[in-house]
């Protein structure tokens, strides 16, 4: 008989964040140092490792897995990888930084790739190359117009910062024009990130004149945004960890390239479950899983304590 996915608070825990590289060719100022070293390849779950936990997360009643990084599309048995989560979970999504998408976007649809997030935090090609340290945004709109066209289900996602915050109409304009939504996420003190540069979520509905917005129930994907529709229809959502706190919500568990099941994005402590996948040991895995459950905290302590892990290797 299986346990129940819930934790000690009564929260469902059946969501996957499944970081499967923390390596990425672009460096977020939000997310990573410059200079970052990412893990040896030797030390990432390969690709039977992967196939091994994604059955595992399923047969105990996980609903949902989305792939994440460092940038997933990095890895080039990326294919397969898709293909196993499909098979497994009847479809599958993914975050990413949209860099390689125009030349993947057909073949991942191939392998039952159904929804993308693609990180696009300016649509100003200066701004873009500032914020990423490095970014080619022709290639990453290139790779949009692409995932669209093959039938790839697209949400737009934006870090708020003091960079890019005059863009915020014009983003909100693009995603119109595409007939996507577009997300805006407040940046969140993570690793090295000291959030200088914070905005919150309500200078961004007051720069968009909030009396257009009407808030709807409407839930897209499976995570914690609250979601406005603008007078021309467009769905505009807003995922506020610091100052609209959603943990009483929360029913992810995030693992790592390296097989760290963690429990909250916000906090340092995790369960491993690496050797337990590559001894093929599943009662293990499983009894790991349920302990990474029950350490879920009630909340995260974003503003009073320091988390160091980097985004790249947290799954974002």
């Amino acid at each position: 008989m299986k346990e129940e996915l819930k934790d000690k608070i009564g929260r469902n825990i059946d969501y996957l964040r499944f970081s499967i590289t923390d390596r990425c060719n672009f460096r977020c100022f939000y997310c990573m140092p410059e200079n970052t070293s990412f893990l040896p390849e030797s030390e990432l779950l390969t690709l039977d490792d992967i196939r091994f936990a994604v059955q595992i997360f399923k047969e105990i009643g996980f609903k949902r897995l989305r792939l994440t990084g460092g940038e997933p599309t990095l890895r080039s048995d990326l294919l397969e990888i898709v293909s196993i989560v499909s098979e497994t979970f009847g479809s599958c999504a993914m975050t990413t930084n949209g860099s390689r998408l125009k030349e993947l976007a057909l073949e991942l649809y191939s392998a039952g790739l159904r929804e993308v997030n693609v990180s696009l935090d300016s649509i100003d090609s200066e701004t873009f190359f500032r914020i990423t340290r490095g970014g080619n945004l022709k290639e990453v709109l290139k790779g949009i117009d692409e995932a669209i066209s093959v039938g790839i289900k697209v949400k737009l996602n934006t870090v708020i910062t003091q960079m890019n915050f005059h863009e915020i109409p014009e983003l909100v304009q693009y995603a119109e024009k595409l007939g996507v939504p577009i997300r805006f996420i407040e940046e969140m003190p993570i690793g090295k990130n000291n959030n200088r540069h914070f905005i919150p979520y309500k200078k961004v509905l007051e720069l968009l004149h909030e009396n257009d917005f009407i808030q709807i129930e409407t839930r897209i994907g499976y995570g914690p945004a609250r979601y406005y529709k603008t007078s021309r229809g467009t769905i505009v959502g807003f995922i506020t960890a610091i100052t609209h706190n959603f943990c009483n919500g929360c029913n992810k568990l995030r693992l790592s390239a390296d097989g760290k099941l963690f429990p909250c994005l916000a906090y340092d402590y995790h369960v491993s479950l690496k050797g337990a996948i590559k001894s093929r040991r599943s009662d293990e895995v499983k009894k790991n899983i349920y302990n990474a459950i029950s350490l879920k905290p009630l909340r995260h302590e974003l503003l009073n304590r320091t988390q160091s892990n980097g985004m790249n290797r947290m799954g974002g």
